[in-house]
């Protein structure tokens, strides 16, 4: 989790120039089973 909302915005614009396979590897490292993560966070949870 990112300290300020600048420090996740330069996350994400790293991210963005990932490689996919590089992107699914992080995925996969630290969500394993692909949980929906959303709904911790009080969403509704995805339509499959």
């Amino acid at each position: 989790m990112a300290e300020t909302m600048e420090a996740a915005i330069a996350t994400e614009k790293r991210l963005k120039n990932w490689r996919r396979d590089w992107k699914i590897a992080r995925i996969e490292r630290d969500n394993p089973h692909w949980a929906d993560l959303a709904v911790g966070l009080g969403l509704p949870p995805l339509d499959d």
